[in-house]
């Protein structure tokens, strides 16, 4: 049997391997070892030339804070002589010290204009006045917690306090500060002087350690730095990365002798920190030196040695391996050929118990022929079984090759998952069907409310009569809840259907009175199968026919009740029909309040109208016998007048009660508005 070329020899790379992977790994340990033990090597090299270039990089800050403290003994005199005369004489009071001319006062003071300026600094640490107006509202508290505790410290000490020359944040320049509080504790005074000798000073000590880097072809860089919350060097052509900044601020704020980071953008480079103390300073406390590496000539000569020695175990691994399979390709060919065929069919979809191979061996390969036959087996028994499944037989049975039979579970689940599958669509088809029929049913009661919303007796009959049908009821009954009457409050029925009989019966009920007066007085729904035989004749009203289930349904907005609707069938309703009356109900109510509203508004239109006609034959009645009297004036002055009198009350009377009327009217009215 033939089979394809990359399968061929995957196996015996797999028994080569057990004997050459020694191999590799002894040759592999060998050499990483000697590329580990060489960067060890050579990081400790780095590691003591980094400190040799680190005790010449103290000694020349040692310098240059010797240099720089001469320099600023000069300085010192200057600035405590202003500092005194602008506490003691130009801020002996501070209440305008924000609005002070600080630029008139330096020129009276003598103070030069382009290299010394004034600062005015609040306990918040913000510059709130000076001559240099970049610095104008400038927060020295961001420069971090030492210099904040730094200013703290003066307000408390409320003295004269000197610093050594910093790097000024706008110019880049070195520049040297005094600061001094004012006499009531609430300002700081701060002068700063430039110096163009500081300058030259910080420049010779720059060139002196970009000469450090010529030392070794490795090094790309040596600098120092100051400042532990927000480090900075006094070398201007300084520019700090984030990873930089982070390293800085770490070796600072724990103080490492020394400390190594590579570069994440360019693994060839690294950096090494070391943190030196200060001890002439009394704002930075110390330092942290610097020195970057390029180590891309000594990553490229171990990758050199390393690659040799890989090339030399794989040379050595090959022979044993071409040695090897000559040795035992014939003892195990034939049979891995037959076994991959056979996985190649099956991996095809191809199951057929004719696969199964005749075995003899009675090795691991034989062990693994009889295990794939054994697959065979199962697999032709599993498409049979999921063929059944296809066909719709539920009722087949699976027997498992073992309790740890996981496909053979997953089938059996399979086959119950399908059943419950079918089970729940039959009942969301049922739902399904159900949501149609109350779609439709709503569509057609809302078309029966919207033609017979004028006539109340109609509408109460056509809603019972098209209920009791939709419904597959037997009867119903319709009842109008009366309550116009205080004293006769009570349910009217004024529409029955039964039996696809129209029925005109004129039935009361009142409040409590039987199931239908126990809705009306409760507003819920009642729902019965267990119904006394005599229960028709008693209570429903709706004939001699005995049910077997009962619906009695209030028509409500909220708790204003407008009617009952009685449903009666030979068969239990189900909950979707009940949900249905429920639903539409509330539509119904609607509709009876529109119409109740509108009965009631003609009956006032109709009642002003018939006292607007007695109101005008009445007043054509005075109006005869005031002209009866004045044919009779000369008889009697006295009863003219009193005649008068009771016309005009008269009179008055029945515009007083016009008036009544129409307000009662437009009350109605207001009243039906929102509702309509």
């Amino acid at each position: 049997m033939k089979i394809q070329e990359k399968y061929k020899y995957s196996v015996f790379f797999r028994l080569i391997l057990r004997i050459v992977l020694p191999l590799i790994i002894v040759f592999s340990t060998v050499e990483w070892y000697n590329y580990y033990n060489t960067k060890k090597l050579l990081a400790i090299a780095n590691q003591k030339k980094s400190k040799i270039i680190a005790n010449e990089v103290k000694t020349f800050q040692e310098l240059q804070d010797m240099a720089l403290d001469e320099l600023e003994k000069m300085y010192d005199v200057r600035m405590r002589e202003f500092s005194e005369k602008l506490i003691s004489k130009y801020f002996k009071d501070t209440k305008n010290i924000k609005d002070a001319d600080l630029q008139s006062i330096r020129k009276e003071l003598g103070m030069k204009s382009k290299t010394e300026d004034i600062y005015i600094i609040n306990e918040k640490g913000i510059v709130i006045n000076t001559t240099f107006k970049e610095d104008y509202l400038l927060n020295f508290f961001d420069f971090g917690k030492e210099h904040e505790d730094f200013l703290r410290g003066i307000f408390k000490k409320n003295r004269f306090e000197k610093a050594q020359f910093t790097l000024e944040k706008n110019t880049k320049r070195l520049k040297k500060y005094s600061y001094e509080p004012t006499s009531d504790g609430k300002y700081i005074v701060e002068i700063g002087i430039y110096s163009k000798k500081a300058d030259r000073i910080i420049q010779r000590i720059e060139n002196h350690m970009k000469k450090l880097t010529k030392i070794d072809s490795t090094i790309v860089s040596t600098r120092l730095f100051i400042g532990a919350d927000k480090p900075f060097s006094l070398f201007k052509s300084v520019i700090l990365s984030n990873d930089e900044n982070r390293a800085l601020f770490k070796v600072f704020k724990s103080k490492m002798k020394y400390y190594s980071e590579e570069d994440k953008n360019n693994p060839n480079f690294y950096a090494e920190y070391m943190y030196v103390p200060r001890k002439n300073s009394n704002l930075y406390k110390g330092s942290v030196i610097q020195i970057v590496y390029d180590r891309t000539k000594e990553k490229e000569n171990i990758r050199r040695g390393v690659l040799k020695s890989i090339l030399l175990a794989i040379f050595v691994a090959a022979i044993v391996l071409v040695v090897s399979i000559m040795r035992i390709k014939y003892d195990i060919s034939t049979p891995l050929e037959n076994l991959v065929y056979v996985f190649r069919e099956i991996s095809q979809g191809k199951i057929k118990k004719s696969l199964k191979i005749k075995n003899k061996l009675r090795n691991e390969i034989g062990g693994i022929t009889d295990l794939t036959n054994n697959l065979i087996d199962a697999l032709y028994r599993v498409t049979s079984f999921v063929d059944q499944i296809g066909k719709g037989n539920r009722e087949i049975d699976f027997q498992l090759l073992s309790k740890q039979d996981i496909l053979g579970k997953s089938l059996m689940n399979m086959k119950e998952n399908l059943q419950n599958l079918e089970e729940e669509k039959k009942i969301r088809d049922i739902e399904v069907e159900h949501q149609r029929w109350a779609s439709i049913g709503i569509t057609n009661f809302s078309e029966i409310l919207r033609k017979n919303s004028d006539n109340l007796e109609k509408l109460t009959q056509n809603i019972i009569k098209n209920l009791v049908k939709y419904l597959g009821a037997v009867q119903g009954g319709f009842f109008i809840y009366e309550d116009d009457n205080p004293d006769d409050i009570h349910l009217l029925l004024t529409a029955a259907f039964a039996y696809n009989q129209e029925r005109h019966l004129e039935r009361k009920i009142y409040p409590g009175q039987g199931l239908i007066g126990m809705c009306a007085l409760e507003r819920y729904t009642i729902y019965r199968t267990e119904i006394p035989e005599n229960y028709a004749y008693i209570t429903s009203g709706l004939g001699d026919a005995g049910p077997t289930s009962i619906l009695i349904v209030p028509l409500k907005i909220h708790e204003n009740l407008y009617g009952v609707v009685e449903i009666a069938s030979f068969t239990k309703l189900e909950k979707y029909k009940i949900n249905f009356v429920e639903h539409i109900a509330e539509s119904i109510s609607h509709t009876l309040s529109t119409v109740k509203n509108n009965v009631q508004t003609s009956k006032l239109l109709k009642k002003s109208q018939e006292q607007s006609e007695e109101f005008f034959k009445r007043k054509n009645q005075l109006r005869k016998n005031i002209e009866q009297l004045n044919s009779k004036i000369a008889a009697s002055e006295a009863e003219k007048a009193r005649l008068e009198t009771q016309l005009n009350e008269k009179i008055n009377e029945l515009e007083d009660s016009q008036q009544q009327i129409k307000k009662l009217k437009q009350s109605k009215l207001l009243k039906m508005s929102p509702k309509a």
